[in-house]
């Protein structure tokens, strides 16, 4: 399957008149890319921005520009280097003597090196001045493969495991944790891979000389081993462990008496017999990841592992947790995403400590996705005790459960499915007790049942992501009241009221999200509507047939995706207006539609979408 250019399909309709049809496995195009890797032919200018990137017109003062010159020429070259070595100084003194105490660190003999030599050198500068605190945390990242997409917040996870991070007053760990993250990355240590539109950091990656700094000086401290070969012999000093590849076994892993965290990357189908005998005489383990293992049981010698603080089983086959789940007192995350369990044990309140408890499956994936693509899973009453949560998604609710959720005051992150019309007053008490959520998701029982949200009358002013997923009489008024709002996302809501025009006083949001949110036939945003947002989809609106907004509205938007609007027949009105247009997505279309881009036959766009960068059209619909 393939798609094309829209100017190359406008040009190819088949023998019956129509286009022809294009097919694609569709994601929700919501990431955006944006890799921090120094581009070849970087120069003093370069060096100086990230030198400087705190003085407001990033300029070098006279004394330091023979000395700029000479790092630039020291790093022969070199991109990564550049990079590292203008970001270290940006947070140094920007005195002479400073500098030059760090250029006669790098020694006389660095410019007769050869170019590897010369960026590890820097590198390991870079590295050598970290502050302790962030040292720990940037040698964990060898535990990852190469080349391998770190997801942010299980990162952060890991490291508030291990104990890297410090209590603040006033902060929660996973800030101070993110804060660490965002050090790295102004040093240019840690790259950014993924990006919502909203610039939420999804997850980050290092440069592959950056990842042979870390896993050398990891080796030298004993801090991390990996095992890439079944049998290699592991020194029993070792910490954490990474396996890799495997075979069908793990390997052995006798007298690894040190060994604290074990994780597991991208194995398929292994098979953990002996793991089990090492959780059985290894006790004293903190992180325990057996992401992607083949089991379809517990191993009750997980249930001894009195330290644990990190258990992830996702997308194992696993279907039942153990009563003795209850003796993991220390456990501060479960993950139990894409498996089979579709029920919590009451032991789960046990674990008082735990802080994340990740609990969903997506049913299916594809373009077209059912009302309940995501399935949840039963909690027992008395959730209301385990006032540490921060993240619970997604839970099936029954009314007890709806009640218990208001003390849960530290949630930033809440996930319900499931609910019937009756529960909306009760989980509307609940969610304003909750202040700190971030992130709000509520699907009703069916796509018929009615979600009753109105009652909301003090919104938690934290929040930033709401997505609703059933039938809404009216948009509830609470919602154009938050102004921290960055995405709101409304499915099968089936609106009479035009929800563009309702929302388009939030001064934040970056991203709108409408699927079967509407049965109205015009979308309209007035003049000054939606100032900041980048990311507009509208998805199977049905009876949808007219766009309208005016000039001076949207007009930081970037993309725009329409699919499944069956009786849109023309463009938008006002997409010449819309100057950062970035991208145009259409799928699955009317004819009347397409022919209305073009004018004089399939030769030339018209006027209103020239001007946009990359407009691509699919159908996946049979014709035949």
């Amino acid at each position: 399957m393939t798609d094309l250019p829209l100017r190359q399909i406008l040009q190819k309709p088949d023998a019956s008149g129509r286009l022809k049809k294009w097919a694609i496995e569709l994601s929700e195009f919501d990431i955006q890319y944006k890799p921090r890797v120094a581009i070849k032919g970087q120069t003093v200018t370069d060096f100086i921005a990230e030198a400087f990137h705190s003085n407001y017109e990033n300029c070098c003062p006279p004394g330091l520009k023979k000395l700029s010159q000479s790092f630039v020429d020291k790093c022969r070259g070199l991109p990564l280097a550049i990079v590292a070595l203008g970001s270290l100084l940006s947070i140094k003194d920007k005195t002479y003597v400073e500098w030059e105490m760090i250029h006669r660190s790098l020694g006389s003999e660095f410019e007769s090196d050869d170019n590897l030599r010369s960026m590890m050198k820097i590198l390991f500068l870079s590295f050598n001045d970290l502050p302790y605190y962030l040292k720990s945390c940037f040698l964990y990242l060898s535990i990852f493969p190469e080349d391998y997409a770190i997801k942010r917040m299980k990162l952060i996870r890991l490291w508030i495991a291990e104990g890297f991070v410090e209590r603040n007053e006033g902060r929660s760990m996973e800030d101070v944790a993110e804060g660490y993250l965002n050090a790295l990355i102004a040093r240019n240590l840690v790259q950014v891979a993924e990006r919502k539109s909203y610039g939420k950091l999804i997850t980050c990656c290092i440069h592959d000389l950056v990842r042979e700094i870390i896993i050398s000086k990891s080796r030298e401290e004993h801090f991390f081993a990996s095992s890439v070969e079944q049998n290699k012999i592991l020194c029993n000093r070792i910490r954490r462990l990474s396996i890799y590849k495997s075979g069908e076994k793990f390997p052995k892993l006798d007298g690894l008496c040190h060994l604290r965290s074990l994780f597991i990357f991208g194995v398929d189908g292994l098979s953990i017999g002996s793991a089990i005998t090492c959780f059985s005489s290894l006790k004293l383990f903190k992180v325990v990841d057996l992401e992607n293992v083949s089991m379809d049981s517990f191993p009750d010698a997980l249930t001894s592992l009195f330290h644990l603080r990190y258990l992830s089983l996702e997308n194992t086959k696993m279907k039942k947790l153990p009563n003795s789940l209850g003796k993991l007192k220390n456990l501060e995350t479960l993950n139990l995403k894409g498996t089979f369990v579709c029920e919590l044990p009451i032991e789960i309140l046990k674990l008082q400590n735990l802080r994340h408890l990740l609990i969903y499956r997506y049913a299916r994936k594809g373009v077209y996705l059912p009302f309940n693509a995501v399935d949840g899973i039963k909690v027992p009453t008395g959730m209301g005790s385990m006032r540490s949560l921060q993240k619970l998604a997604y839970i099936e609710v029954e009314s007890s459960v709806v009640r218990e959720l208001g003390n849960l005051i530290e949630l930033r992150k809440l996930g319900v499915i499931k609910l019937r019309t009756e529960d909306g007053n009760d989980l509307c008490t609940s969610v304003e007790k909750m202040n700190h959520l971030q992130a709000f998701s509520a699907r009703s029982m069916d796509a018929e049942e009615l979600l009753d949200l109105h009652s909301l009358s003090y919104p938690p002013p934290t929040l930033q992501r709401l997505c609703l997923r059933g039938r809404l009489l009216k948009l509830p008024q609470w919602i154009a009241s938050l102004d921290n709002l960055v995405s709101v996302r409304l499915r099968w809501s089936r609106l009479r009221d035009d929800p563009l025009k309702a929302l388009q006083s939030l001064p934040n949001l970056v991203e709108l999200f409408l699927e079967r949110a509407y049965n109205g036939e015009e979308l309209y945003c007035e003049a000054g509507g939606y100032p900041r947002l980048k990311d507009l989809s509208l998805l199977d609106l049905k009876e949808l047939k007219k766009v309208r907004i005016e000039n001076g509205a949207m007009y930081c938007l970037e993309k725009l995706r329409i699919r499944g609007c069956e009786e849109l027949g023309e463009v938008p009105l006002g997409l010449e207006n819309l100057t950062n247009l970035k991208m145009l997505y259409l799928v699955d279309l009317p004819f009347a539609f397409l022919r209305g881009l073009t004018k004089d036959g399939f030769n030339e766009l018209v006027n209103s979408i020239q001007h946009i960068p990359l407009i691509r059209y699919i159908d996946t619909r049979d014709f035949s």
